[in-house]
């Protein structure tokens, strides 16, 4: 590998990043954790959409380690991409960046254009919102193909992505699938007890793609005699922008006349935003986890799930698809039959002999998705690209 100065120093750019919430930025903290751990020095760029756009250039703060720049970006594309662009081109003329990853499609494409010029790698990296609903989006497409055809390297969460993203660009010999992780041994393990018998539920932030029609809709299929609460851990999705805002009252709108219309709303819980710790204890509440998005990358909720050793259920698409095994680490059905949903519910429900067989099986595979293999994965991929340049 080339000399580099030690240590070699990271450009990560990315669509989130704690506090804010979702699986994006859950992802990104982990995976420039994990760098940091390797030794390299970890620069995160994050846009700030609740600031107006600003090519005034802000200052870092430091993270556990991590050297943490939130960028006054506004909501519209074309500013996120300046901004970004403008930021990172700053710091990159006084430290000089090794390589860059943009870890979202369209925030990969200021990394091709502040690399590009000394011809350093850009890892560009498929999550799960990019490479589906970006795709079809007009304004952000110029950036994600840009990103597809230029970046020295695609990763992605699951192997559909990557395929989705392949008619853009022969990405067959710069690519690879790198699944989340997740670490079992900080998990309480779940048991059947009479407390959460009868439970059914999920996590998530709810938005049209996770689906709640085809869970609720299912829920109310389950013989009254089994089914005793319909447990939803989270919130509605919140976004500053007035289309995605609508979209997202819609979707409010919808779930809570589909729970009136059934007559369960004294069945149905949905607890609002929770730490990780109240997570966790959720999940013990449950007898049953469902995963019934319509698409997915590869949901943190649901390595969480496995985690603690609950039984699964889950529409077979996606990523879910790459990590599940029917009948083994869960049940998978079609991801839009309610009938086929509610009777691989109700099988658990009836058959504790099942209900252990996917529990261990939930459990064998949180051990398989271990950060210690994730780690792995990403600083050998890193080195990798290093001695190519």
């Amino acid at each position: 590998m080339a000399k580099y100065a030690d240590p070699i120093k990271v450009c990560f750019a990315t669509w989130q990043y704690p506090p804010d919430k979702g699986g994006v930025g859950r992802s990104a903290q982990r995976i420039a954790t994990y760098l940091l751990e390797s030794g390299f020095e970890v620069h995160v760029f994050v846009p700030d959409i609740s600031k107006p756009f600003s090519d005034a250039i802000p200052n870092p703060a430091v993270e556990n380690g991590i050297h943490l720049y939130r960028v006054p970006t506004g909501a519209s594309v074309s500013g996120k991409e300046q901004a970004m662009f403008l930021t990172i081109k700053h710091y990159d003329s006084l430290i000089s960046f090794d390589i860059f990853h943009g870890f979202f499609l369209p925030i990969a494409y200021p990394c091709i254009l502040v690399a590009g010029r000394t011809k350093r790698p850009v890892i560009a990296s498929i999550r799960g919102v990019d490479g589906f609903g970006l795709l079809a989006n007009l304004d952000y497409f110029p950036y994600i193909s840009a990103a597809v055809e230029r970046a020295s390297w695609i990763t992605s969460v699951n192997s559909a992505l990557l395929d989705n993203v392949s008619v853009i660009s022969d990405i067959e010999n710069r690519s690879s699938f790198i699944p989340n992780s997740i670490d079992a041994t900080t998990f309480p393990k779940w048991r059947p007890e009479a407390e959460n018998s009868g439970t059914i539920g999920t996590v998530a932030i709810f938005r049209s793609k996770k689906n709640l029609s085809l869970l609720i809709s299912a829920y109310v299929k389950i013989d009254p005699k089994l089914r005793r609460r319909l447990l939803l851990v989270g919130e509605f999705a919140e976004y500053s922008n007035p289309a995605k805002a609508n979209a997202i009252d819609t979707e409010r709108a919808k779930i809570t006349a589909l729970i009136e219309r059934h007559a369960i709303d004294g069945e149905v819980d949905i607890t609002g935003f929770l730490d990780k710790a109240g997570v966790q204890a959720q999940l013990l509440n449950m007898n049953v986890y469902v995963q019934c998005s319509k698409y997915e990358g590869l949901p943190n909720a649901l390595l969480e799930a496995a985690a603690v050793g609950l039984p699964i259920v889950s529409t077979a698409t996606d990523g879910m698809k790459d990590v599940l095994v029917h009948g083994e680490s869960a049940l998978l059905v079609p991801p839009d039959d309610p009938n086929r949903l509610a009777h691989a519910i109700e099988m658990i429900l009836t058959d504790d002999t099942l209900t252990q067989k996917l529990s261990e099986g939930a459990l064998k595979l949180s051990e398989q998705l271990s950060p210690e293999c994730e780690r792995e994965l990403w600083v050998q991929l890193y080195y990798r690209l290093l001695e190519m340049k």
